[in-house]
């Protein structure tokens, strides 16, 4: 991270994401904005399906499930938008607050376009600590009279000085307490849309926008002179994957390895495994596992070569998650 990717103190949600504690809850993918920027999937953008981190939630021990798995110290509450689904956003939140206590921070993000001094109080005495708003100038103001932590968070859209000025002006003014910078990313969903505002990908190594991070960092700058006193945080792509997602990974493989399980420096569970088998003779039972999901015997790599002569076995290091997902995979020969 830059040294002077900040003008003050971060946020809580923000230092715990740094940290990899919190667990992401994606109440809903709906969300009317149409910003054309919008990084959901198209698996999850306007589907109304909750998850997680990864998991999707069938009912609130899901959620409370995969919290506990990852031994998370706070939540990120996103969407779409939380307010389409109150009810369940609020459901969530109680739940969590009950399972973990008071000091288990949860932090919300929202357009805020559907927010009433009702709907903010809802979610306050839910047990929210601090909320997010996107680039809004009027239900904000119902969520600054409540105690609790406002704040903005936008994307740092090359040449969008006026617009982003301008609301960090009106956030300073109205005495809330932070505004996050992000990165611009392309995604499937966002390419045309990017191509036709004349937008390039920052390089081979990054899905960034090119000149998202200048722009972000002049900002800064500005913020500095113009919004003396609120901090305001530029929070890069690459911060996200490879500290955030990272951390959060290797927190979680920590928890839930198994005994010949090793981790690697991403937060991956690196094992051998052999294919359609349930159950390799050769290697002692207290050293491998039949994923039945996978249908497939997993087991100490260093075990690997010694039975390649007859087995097909492959290295694989998978994600710590619900989906455990293959990112690599090594024949052994």
């Amino acid at each position: 991270m830059y040294k002077d990717a900040t003008t003050g103190p971060l946020p809580t949600g923000c230092v715990q994401c740094l940290k990899g504690e919190k667990i992401v809850v994606f109440t809903t993918g709906i969300c009317k904005m149409k910003c054309f920027y919008c990084p959901i999937s198209q698996k999850r953008k306007m589907v109304d399906s909750p998850f997680a981190n990864e998991r999707r939630i069938m009912r609130a021990e899901d959620l409370l499930f995969e919290a506990e798995r990852m031994g998370a110290k706070g939540a990120g509450v996103t969407g779409g938008d939380p307010l389409y689904r109150l009810g369940r956003t609020v459901k969530y939140v109680k739940a969590l607050k009950r399972r973990f206590g008071k000091d288990f921070h949860i932090h919300l993000y929202t357009t805020g376009e559907l927010g009433t001094p009702g709907k903010f109080r809802k979610l306050f005495e839910a047990g929210v600590d601090e909320i997010r708003f996107h680039f809004n100038k009027k239900e904000i103001l119902h969520a600054l009279r409540l105690p609790w932590v406002v704040g903005g968070e936008i994307p740092a859209i090359p040449g969008n000085w006026k617009a982003t000025t301008e609301y960090l002006k009106f956030l300073h003014r109205n005495n809330a307490r932070f505004c996050n910078l992000n990165e611009l990313d392309w995604s499937e969903q966002n390419v045309e849309a990017f191509r036709k505002r004349g937008f390039k990908i920052k390089s081979r190594e990054s899905y960034a926008v090119e000149g998202s991070e200048e722009f972000a960092l002049k900002i800064l700058r500005w913020a500095k002179k113009n919004a003396p006193g609120m901090p305001v945080h530029y929070c890069s792509s690459r911060t996200k994957d490879a500290v955030q997602i990272r951390k959060r990974f290797v927190r979680t493989a920590g928890r839930i390895r198994k005994s010949f399980e090793e981790i690697d420096s991403d937060g991956l569970l690196v094992k051998a495994v052999i294919e359609g088998r349930k159950i390799v003779p050769e290697v002692p039972k207290d050293l491998q596992f039949y994923n039945k999901k996978r249908n497939r015997v997993e087991f100490s790599k260093s075990l690997a070569r010694k039975l390649s002569g007859k087995y097909r076995v492959s290295i694989v290091s998978t994600t710590p998650t619900a989906e455990e997902v293959d990112m690599e995979r090594e024949p052994v020969l």
